[in-house]
């Protein structure tokens, strides 16, 4: 139980903070669209450390209902779903730095819709197959084997518009 507090307390740490970067960049005077994207970046990372801290509060029995197994299957894809986007929105956001000045916001966002795409496949198949991830008869959350194929896409496509704009 203990390990459970710290697990579900890191989480809320990074919900804080993601909070108030999220809060500042929403009170900033520049609307820009790379501000727009970063406003979509923070927004979505909070989320996703909201739904990674629910789970761990309902699987880790901090909360128990009689749907602790069904909530915390939800809370984990919901987790999955807004990583997914919230890593879009960065390579949105670092696409639209290295495009500063230029006028092709409608391109750039279409530029997003088939790598945004492509995280849904898993995620939505792992309601039939439960190859991402799944919970057993104890509870324990365990990785399946599209879990490293996901994670890898999400780091691959940071590390490509990071790079990028390292560059620029």
């Amino acid at each position: 139980m203990i390990e459970a507090m710290l697990y579900a307390e890191i989480y809320l740490i990074c919900v804080i903070i993601v909070g108030l970067l999220l809060h500042w960049s929403i009170r900033a005077e520049s609307h820009s669209a790379s501000d727009q994207w970063l406003i979509r970046c923070f927004a979505g990372f909070f989320a996703t450390f909201t739904a990674d801290l629910l789970c761990t509060v309902f699987n880790r029995g901090i909360i128990a209902t009689p749907w602790t197994k069904e909530l915390s299957f939800v809370f984990k894809t919901l987790f999955f779903l807004l990583l997914s986007n919230s890593v879009i929105c960065w390579c949105g956001y670092a696409e639209t730095e290295i495009r500063r000045g230029d006028m092709v916001r409608k391109k750039v966002h279409l530029m997003f819709i088939v790598p945004s795409l492509i995280p849904l496949v898993p995620i939505v198949i792992n309601f039939w197959n439960h190859q991402l991830f799944y919970f057993d008869e104890s509870f324990a959350y365990t990785r399946g084997k599209m879990y490293h194929v996901l994670m890898a896409y999400l780091s691959a496509i940071s590390l490509f518009f990071g790079a990028r704009l390292f560059i620029r």
